[in-house]
């Protein structure tokens, strides 16, 4: 493997959202093969799903205040179980952080990420979620240092693969703008704009250089950022093209050519044919822009309540078809691995991206 990485999610219809980036500043092996989502409130895996033998390793994320619990002072427990684990069952990881929020409406009004010590501006949303801003100077500062932490201890490790880098985007489904869980409200939009908040796409793109040069300094290795459409502060509207302009081109720039880009479809639950799936369903103008940043396509599963795929035939489609666009990496969901229905597929998902090159469904 080269350390050109073109990361994509499971395909077939909808918007390229949320997105991802991975990059690495020298050569090294990034993931290849399936790896397991784990939630960054979510346990650890277990000796069951570790021996899974089509699963190259694991992403596992934790919570910014379970790493941090006070300022300065790292609890490392989890990765180190977790690193001692992949070590063990030779699988490897990626690791990372969850900022989260301070409050969050989803979770019955709970701390999902922010340490209570944090002492940097925050914004209140009308749905009642509190979380950082994420261009102030303090948050950039303290989440960096965490970052540098975590990448002296682990970094020499192979078995580490990669890092979740999550700084400057927002947590709630990616949106860049206002910190809610939901979709922002255009009066959330309009009050991150206005004084004494002050957004403007300019402060994300240099928060986002800044991090990332100071952390590209630290590790060879890739990152996962998680990113999707940003607030135009001249419309007050989140689009796509203002991502295009302030994130992906400006990380290319800074890292190029090792950076790329995926987008998340949804994934219709079909009966098509494998064998035509990308005749009858041709890339979009979207999914074409980020297929145009080959050679190595990194892809994700949508979840099924989203209309991913559920049955060996849905996972045959989507298989294929990633497969058929470059396929090298595909992240998929804990109870994907243990569904007896799906053992077939994914063993041959995996054998695939391992090997480079055929398909699952057809010859």
């Amino acid at each position: 493997m080269t350390d050109h990485w073109l990361c994509k999610s499971i395909l077939s219809i909808g918007i390229i959202l949320p997105a991802l980036l991975w990059m690495t500043t020298t050569t090294h092996a990034g993931p290849v093969g399936i790896y397991v989502q784990i939630a960054a409130g979510d346990t650890l895996p277990t000796s069951t799903e570790w021996q899974v033998p089509f699963v190259s390793g694991f992403n596992v994320p934790r919570q910014w205040k379970t790493l941090e619990p006070s300022l300065g002072v790292y609890n490392w427990s989890d990765f180190d179980q977790l690193i001692a684990a992949a070590a063990t069952y030779g699988k490897r990881v990626m690791i990372g952080v969850r900022t989260g929020l301070f409050v969050d409406s989803g979770s019955d009004g709970t701390n999902t990420g922010v340490p209570m010590w944090y002492a940097g501006q925050t914004y209140t949303c009308s749905n009642g979620d509190v979380g950082p801003i994420p261009y102030d100077p303090a948050f950039v500062e303290d989440l960096t240092a965490l970052y540098a932490a975590m990448f002296a201890r682990y970094d020499s490790l192979d078995v580490v693969a990669g890092y979740g880098l999550s700084a400057w985007q927002q947590w709630a489904y990616y949106e860049m703008g206002p910190p809610c869980r939901n979709t922002a409200t255009p009066s959330d939009l309009q009050g991150l704009i206005a004084p004494p908040y002050g957004y403007t796409r300019q402060q994300i793109e240099n928060t986002m250089l800044s991090m990332v040069s100071t952390l590209k300094k630290l590790t060879n290795k890739p990152f996962r950022v998680a990113f999707g459409k940003m607030i135009n502060e001249t419309t007050a509207t989140l689009e796509i093209a203002s991502t295009q302009d302030a994130i992906i081109t400006p990380l290319k720039q800074l890292v190029a050519p090792r950076v790329a880009f995926f987008g998340k479809t949804n994934l219709k639950q079909t009966t098509d044919d494998p064998a035509q799936i990308w005749n009858t369903h041709p890339l979009t103008t979207e999914e074409q822009m980020v297929y145009n940043q080959r050679p190595y396509v990194f892809w994700q599963t949508t979840p099924a309540s989203s209309g991913g795929p559920v049955t060996a035939q849905d996972w045959t489609v989507a298989g294929d078809t990633g497969l058929h666009y470059g396929m090298a990496f595909l992240e998929v969901r804990r109870q994907d691995i243990v569904n007896p229905d799906l053992t077939a597929i994914l063993t041959c998902l995996q054998t695939r991206m391992l090997v480079g090159g055929g398909h699952c469904g057809h010859d």
